[in-house]
């Protein structure tokens, strides 16, 4: 094991891969015969799984002293602040809960707990497990642990190349523009993260930032759905250039906050992923 840990991207390729096959489990067939609708199923056996997969990796960090830090540094406030941005400007999906329909609580609750468990999972995987991975090779200067967040937060974006087979009416256009987004946004998690080290309020970023994301899907608010008119070319290169940008600039942030990092701060990180 020793050997494969010394590999982070063979090790977390193994790690994704057994993710994805336990994904692949029927175990919603079990709560529909249950007498639970397809929707509440679905949302039950993805929580289930996200648990199971977070012992997994929990017991996969202790047994080798991966070191994860989930209660750190919460005077660090304005770390926090460009990730708030983000969630508040971009995931516009809490304008829609006042139009929720009563009869759909216990579905909006489920979802709710579906993606929290999510974001857990998500944030214990790759800014837990897969960064402290990389750490362990880069890890003594500012330009390893560039590399370090920069590679896990690939792996992060690169995982969204599955919504070619996984998401229904997928689009190369729309899966590359989600794979540069979200590793985007992942370098600048792990950046916050490294700074900070506290994975339990980008736990509930996450969380919150998926929810109101995810909100609007469900189907279940009683607002009229509006036909859109399609794009011009011009209008297209536009918002594909904004688009860029606007994803961009976490990238950058990250860039910043892990330049910001004292001598001190790295010598500490680099004692803490020696001494295991």
């Amino acid at each position: 094991m020793k050997s494969i840990k010394n590999r982070p991207f063979i090790f977390s390729t193994l790690i994704i891969i057994s993710i994805y096959i336990l994904n692949k489990l029927p175990l919603s067939k079990l709560f529909i015969a249950s007498g639970l609708n397809e929707v509440n199923s679905n949302f039950i056996e993805n929580s289930v799984i996200n648990t199971l997969v977070f012992i997994g990796i929990y017991i996969i960090a202790i047994n080798q002293k991966i070191k994860i830090w989930f209660f750190g540094r919460f005077v660090h406030v304005l770390y926090y602040l460009p990730l708030l941005i983000y969630l508040f400007v971009f995931s516009g999906g809490f304008n829609v809960i006042k139009d929720i329909n009563s009869s759909s609580i216990d579905t909006l609750l489920l979802f709710a707990y579906e993606t929290f468990t999510s974001a857990i999972l998500e944030e214990w995987l790759f800014r837990g497990l897969i960064l402290g991975l990389f750490l362990i090779k880069y890890n003594k200067s500012k330009s390893e642990i560039l590399k370090a967040v920069f590679f896990s937060s690939l792996i992060f974006g690169s995982i969204h190349f599955l919504n070619f087979c996984c998401q229904t009416g997928a689009s190369f256009k729309g899966v590359t523009n989600q794979i540069y987004a979200t590793t985007c946004i992942g370098f600048m998690y792990g950046a916050v993260y490294l700074k900070t080290k506290n994975l339990f309020i980008l736990t509930l970023i996450h969380f919150l930032s998926n929810f109101a994301i995810g909100i609007e899907d469900l189907e279940i608010t009683e607002v009229e759905k509006i036909v859109s008119i399609a794009p011009s070319l011009l209008e297209n290169i536009v918002t594909e250039i904004f688009r860029i940008v606007i994803f961009g600039v976490p990238f950058m942030i990250g860039m910043i906050t892990i330049n910001k990092m004292s001598h001190n701060e790295i010598k500490l990180l680099t004692k803490s992923q020696t001494n295991r």
